[in-house]
């Protein structure tokens, strides 16, 4: 009797943890008994198949070891059952032994050609078969043991590669990655965790995520939700983006976008997550709900303001025509008079906030030494400050050298600093100081929302009131919000400023000062220096305007959809020696001026109809070249707004003389245009 075969899990991989499973193929049952004898004592799994299409489907379920395969069976022989387990990719490597008694050259070599691996003559002798099976299985094992070990090495090197291709991911992430443990502890936290949190990774690794990043408020609700996700894996947010607000290094809170998932491990669940700070985002979507608001603002107050100004050009008008036909010894209809016309300018000067805050308000931008215009308004500051407000004064003195210039319109850069000066001054009803500064910065882009990078004139204007509080803050700038008690503002001064700031080209932001108050800084683009039209400069307030020069019979084209304000200039002028010429339409206006004759055009910029005045005065100027153009305008929509600096402009409401002195000093300018 022969030996035993040693075990064959002395030659078989650790993870193959059954013997081989040898397939016996042959058509004679006692051929298949006599194989299963022989090999049985071996430790072998044995299946056995009596044809080539049984051999086949057993072959693609069991995925044997090793085939021993009879070559002549009826029906399909054994060439062609090699040749279609060579075909099918899932069984082209399993070993296949043929068993023939066709001991010729041809009939091996035409087995070699259908894939056999080795032939055994029957009728087999013992020791052969048994040999030949051994080595084949240990062959193949060994084959398949670096096949699984190749396989396992390129499984490694993906996942390796698949993991440094996610810290890459990470740590070039605009977002913040962590991972905590089934305790809630930090156990990853990416680069860009440490700069939007304050903390290092090595400083946080450990510690309960909870302590760091979680508002105080919210700490025992979020430990309950981590429990709850640490036991079971589950949490309705998992894979959802969910906005939070969490906590900075220094105590700072911002609003976060969270998305976590879960990771089962042995001991429960980990958590880990991404975190997007969208802080700016919030920042520009408030800045984008301002603007429309702002825009929405504009369109409703644009046609209003429109008619608003023609109004009260004739209430102002007429009242100053009235004044010198009430008798001189009637006090009442003087100061019923005086009511009037004081109630009438009070209703322009808002209709002009209006337009400021909607930056609808034209602009007469001319080079402006602003620190210069700045000591100039001082009596005015000063005097609206009140006596129980001492005023501090930085970077006018010595005057700033070279100049700090800046081109804008002087009379908007008074209003909105007197504006500034009446807001620090209600801030401060017990008294205090208003400290008026102005110096020269160069910033970079983004040091100021919605300011390029360049060279900006900053005035900073701060009081040590009580402050502002956040929501305050945040809501500075809205039209018509007011702190002050009903009937003490308009809720138009803040909003004004910065309407006028960004028809400027700048922008203003609200800051609390050290030690308490409010700093407001105005934001205007330096210019350098150059030769312009000469600086605008405020009136002087109790100094009467001068008389007009008088006309010299000049004919004047006078153009507005109004026909009120028509019959009030034509009467003004005709007063002072024009000959004045009215139409209320600009085609019939164009007719008009084809006829010739006429020295000036007058125009009212916004008119219905297909022309508005600046379409008018262009087509005036092609079809008349020498003609000189007057524009009047209370507001002009953006396109007129650009139109505008063409020709000069006389912002409605107007008096008799401010008309009279814009005429007289277009009709002197040389040149036509």
């Amino acid at each position: 009797m022969e030996p035993p075969l040693p075990p064959q899990s002395a030659t078989v991989p650790a993870d193959d943890d059954l013997p081989p499973l040898l397939l016996l193929v042959d058509d004679d049952a006692l051929a298949r008994l006599a194989l299963e004898a022989m090999l049985a004592g071996d430790g072998y799994r044995l299946e056995t198949a009596a044809d080539g299409s049984e051999a086949l489907v057993l072959a693609a379920r069991l995925l044997p070891d090793l085939i021993l395969l009879d070559v002549l069976m009826p029906g399909m022989d054994g060439y062609e059952v090699c040749r279609r387990l060579r075909a099918d990719p899932a069984l082209a490597e399993v070993p296949v032994l043929m068993l023939t008694a066709l001991d010729d050259a041809a009939s091996r070599l035409l087995g070699l050609d259908a894939g056999a691996d080795d032939f055994i003559a029957k009728p087999a002798d013992r020791a052969e078969l048994r040999a030949r099976v051994r080595s084949i299985t240990r062959l193949n094992r060994y084959r398949r043991a670096r096949e699984r070990e190749r396989r396992l090495a390129e499984s490694q090197r993906q996942q390796l590669h698949s993991l440094a291709l996610l810290q890459c991911v990470i740590d070039n992430s605009p977002d913040a990655f962590l991972a905590l443990d089934e305790n809630g502890e930090i156990v990853e936290w990416s680069a860009q965790a440490e700069t939007m949190f304050g903390w290092s990774r090595a400083e946080v690794l450990g510690l309960d995520l909870n302590d760091l990043i979680v508002p105080s408020h919210l700490r025992v609700q979020q430990r309950r939700l981590h429990e709850a996700v640490r036991q079971t894996g589950r949490f309705d947010g998992f894979g959802r983006v969910e906005e939070r607000v969490s906590v900075r290094r220094d105590g700072s809170e911002f609003p976060c976008e969270v998305l976590l998932t879960a990771l089962p491990t042995d001991r429960g669940w980990r958590l880990a997550g991404f975190v997007r700070d969208i802080g700016e985002r919030r920042d520009a979507e408030i800045r984008l709900r301002q603007a429309e608001k702002l825009e929405a603002i504009g369109l409703l107050t644009g046609g209003l303001a429109h008619d608003f100004n023609n109004l009260l050009n004739m209430i102002l008008g007429g009242l100053e025509l009235l004044a010198p036909r009430l008798p001189a010894g009637d006090a009442r209809a003087l100061r019923h008079h005086d009511l009037a016309l004081r109630a009438a300018r009070r209703a322009a000067e808002v209709t002009r906030a209006l337009l400021q805050v909607a930056r609808r308000q034209p602009l007469d931008a001319r080079e402006v030494d602003v620190a210069a215009h700045c000591i100039e308004l001082l009596p005015l500051i000063r005097q609206s400050a009140g006596s129980g407000v001492r005023i501090v004064l930085h970077g006018f003195e010595p005057a700033p050298q070279p100049p700090l210039r800046a081109c804008v319109d002087a009379g908007g850069l008074g209003n909105a600093l007197l504006n500034l000066v009446i807001n620090a001054r209600d801030a401060m009803p017990g008294g205090g100081t208003l400290t008026l500064e102005v110096q020269l910065q160069t910033l970079p882009a983004g040091a100021v929302p919605e300011l390029a990078a360049g060279t900006w004139i900053v005035i900073a204007v701060t009081d040590t009131g009580c402050g502002m509080s956040p929501a305050v803050r945040a809501r500075a700038f809205d039209p018509f919000f007011t702190t002050k008690h009903r009937g003490q503002g308009t809720g138009l001064g803040l909003a004004m400023v910065l309407g006028y700031a960004r028809q400027s080209g700048g922008n203003v932001t609200l800051a609390g000062a050290a030690g308490g108050g409010t700093t407001v800084r105005l934001y205007l683009p330096a210019v350098a220096p150059m030769s312009p039209r000469p600086e605008a400069a405020l009136p002087v307030p109790g100094v009467a305007a001068p008389a007009a020069p008088a006309g010299q019979g000049e004919r004047v084209l006078l153009v507005d959809d109004e026909s009120g304000l028509l019959e009030l200039g034509r009467e003004w002028l005709e007063a002072d020696g024009y000959r004045v010429d009215t139409c209320s339409d600009p085609q019939q206006a164009l007719a008009r001026l084809q006829a010739g004759g006429h020295a000036l055009l007058v125009t009212d910029v916004t008119m219905p109809g297909p022309l508005d005045g600046c379409a008018l005065a262009a087509h005036a100027c092609r079809q008349q070249p020498g003609l000189r153009v007057l524009l009047i305008s209370g507001y002009a929509d953006d396109d007129a707004l650009a139109e505008l600096s063409r020709w000069p402009l006389l912002l409605k409401p107007f008096t008799a003389v401010e008309l009279l002195q814009a005429v007289r000093r277009r009709l002197d300018q040389p040149g036509g245009g």
